[in-house]
């Protein structure tokens, strides 16, 4: 039987998140990039310097949050009075992504945390149906596989294999994050974490993902996931660090 008082924190929980949704729209306005009105920026005290300063997470944050909460059409409607408009700003937003650096607080280009809350906020978007399965398959990396050398302080070609990204989609990109854990969930040299980990797993659920020769999916016997067969599929994720496990699922029509 449910704790009481979980019980309560939980209904607090829904009731801040209900008012919040309210002011959504209005509280996002501040942060929106003047140079397209489409993607964010992390403080109004210091806007963006020009086209090309994109703030990475705090666009998907917002992105994720307008689509989960309904609310993609009102506010870009809103910014661009044309609700037309609104429908393709989803596909834009993600061009824009995709051919910016992936770097969040000096972290190394391409770094798990920034990926994995690009891919997430992709397949939130595909799942509010703001993207299509086609846009996620298409769609392209643009950016370089270029990092700074420390030593010399010039630009060098990314080595680690499983953050090169550049040509490959979306779903590609979740694909290979995928096929490449553990390795592909450290930050630096901080070792893997559970919650970048229950970001790619939400990531796993964009179309592509899943081989229709096969019907493997990227998550099958590769750490820390266990996949097991059924038409809503559950999924196992493992914490090495606690050696404890939660469970999620894939939607059927995914797998």
């Amino acid at each position: 039987m449910l704790d009481s008082r979980l019980l309560q924190q939980m209904r607090e929980l829904r009731g801040n998140a209900a008012r919040m949704n309210q002011t959504l729209v209005r509280d996002h306005g501040p942060f929106l990039n003047p140079y397209d009105n489409l993607t964010f920026f992390r403080l109004p005290s210091r806007p963006p310097e020009n086209r090309k300063d994109l703030g990475v997470t705090p666009t998907c944050t917002a992105f994720m949050a307008l689509a989960l909460s309904g609310q993609w059409d009102d506010f870009y409607s809103s910014a661009a009075d044309n609700r037309g408009h609104a429908r393709k700003e989803a596909k834009s937003g993600v061009v824009a992504l995709l051919g910016t650096n992936w770097e969040t607080a000096k972290l190394d280009p391409n770094n798990a945390f920034t990926t994995s809350l690009v891919l997430r906020a992709s397949g939130m978007l595909h799942n509010a149906r703001h993207l299509t399965r086609n846009d996620l398959n298409t769609l392209l990396r643009t950016q370089k596989d270029e990092e700074i050398n420390p030593k010399t302080g010039k630009k060098r070609k990314i080595a680690d294999p499983y953050r090169q990204f550049h040509e490959r989609t979306v779903s590609q990109i979740a694909v290979q994050m995928a096929k490449s854990v553990p390795e592909s969930l450290r930050v630096q040299n901080y070792p893997p974490t559970p919650t970048i980990a229950y970001w790619l797993l939400d990531a796993g659920t964009l179309p592509g993902c899943v081989n229709r020769e096969t019907g493997q999916h990227p998550f099958d016997a590769n750490w820390p996931f266990a996949v097991d067969s059924g038409k809503s599929t559950p999924i196992r994720l493992l914490d090495p660090q606690a050696g404890t496990s939660l469970s999620g699922t894939v939607p059927a029509c995914f797998i």
